[in-house]
């Protein structure tokens, strides 16, 4: 008995040992991503003309980010108000589409506190309600448009499905800009195609600031 606790003891003292010299020589991980390399190796979101309307597009626009996020690991927490840059320049597509990579994105945010600044060349239909929805900054850049209109299928007919997106898009399009949805569905939603003007633009917001 008196040799079995020795050996145990001898056991115990060996580990103990290897676990001082582990803590001592094990690599500072905290030290292997900065802010600043995060910074410069961050990707960037692309939302073109192709994105709302094809699935392995839309897919593909997002899966950089995450998974940067993801390799990232314990290290994300590093991203917490870090500015992601996405490029617009699309004129809409699948109202479904927009509403998942808008649902993607903005878990993603309220997970990591990163944000999105936005650089906006074209924001027309659900490409418009996707800026609206997940851009923290919006900066219009040379040239801009930003378009909303009644959803529509691609030759034109109206059903009751799209009826009822346009009365979703329009709640939610309202909402974030903090105005009366019967002013915006008159303004954005009852004379098709509404191209905003420059009043329009500085008077509900839609942009933060032009590109010089």
């Amino acid at each position: 008995m008196r040799k079995f606790i020795n050996n145990l003891t001898l056991v115990i003292m060996a580990l103990t040992i290897s676990v001082i010299i582990y803590a001592k020589t094990r690599p500072d991980y905290s030290t292997k991503i900065s802010y600043e390399k995060i910074q410069e190796i961050k990707p960037v979101i692309i939302i073109d003309h192709g994105t709302l309307q094809d699935d392995k597009l839309a897919y593909e626009s997002v899966a950089t980010v995450t998974n940067f996020v993801s390799q990232l690991g314990p290290f994300a927490s590093l991203l917490k108000g870090q500015n992601f840059n996405v490029i617009i320049e699309s004129n809409g597509g699948r109202v479904d589409l927009g509403y998942k990579i808008i649902k993607h994105l903005n878990t993603l945010k309220n997970r990591t506190g990163i944000k999105f600044k936005c650089y906006v060349k074209t924001a027309a239909s659900m490409a418009f309600t996707l800026m609206l929805s997940i851009c923290d900054e919006k900066i219009g850049m040379k040239g801009l448009v930003l378009m909303q209109h009644p959803v529509r299928y691609n030759n034109g007919a109206r059903t009751v499905k799209t009826k009822l997106d346009d009365l979703d898009i329009n709640a939610t399009e309202a909402r974030i800009l903090k105005v009366d949805p019967k002013e915006w569905r008159k303004l954005s939603k009852e004379d098709g195609d509404h191209f905003f003007t420059k009043e329009e633009i500085k008077k509900y917001r839609l942009v933060d600031s032009h590109d010089k």
